[in-house]
């Protein structure tokens, strides 16, 4: 019979985190924020920061820059992504907020694919 590692890798973690989605990375944002020292391992089947169920993300994670405008993302967002289903408020919260979670993200030491967005 086979053991584990016969099977690959072994990689060992203090929180599991199942999906990339805004909900996992929101979790794993928590469990760092409750605890600095724990290792939080994502595990996705694409890509960080979709969950499957938005509609026209594409697979991405769409976050707010610095230099960004907010409002343009919001009716961007609210238009073609949620066709105006989206809780606008809460949505406008999330996207304030967003920089700071993928910069937190950075310094724990996610790898993080960046590519800018086209214009």
């Amino acid at each position: 019979m086979a053991t584990i590692e016969d099977l690959g890798e072994v990689i060992s973690t203090d929180v599991l985190v199942v999906g990339g989605g805004i909900g996992g990375l929101a979790l794993a944002i928590k469990a760092k924020e409750e605890n600095p020292k724990i290792d939080v391992l994502i595990v996705e089947k694409q890509t960080v920061g979709y969950a499957g169920k938005a509609t026209k993300i594409g697979g991405i994670l769409a976050f707010l820059g610095p230099n960004d405008n907010a409002d343009k993302f919001l009716e961007f967002q609210v238009r073609t992504s949620g066709f105006y289903l989206n809780d606008q408020e809460l949505l406008s919260k999330y996207i304030l907020s967003s920089f700071k979670a993928i910069e937190e993200l950075g310094e724990w030491g996610t790898k993080l694919a960046k590519t800018p967005m086209a214009s």
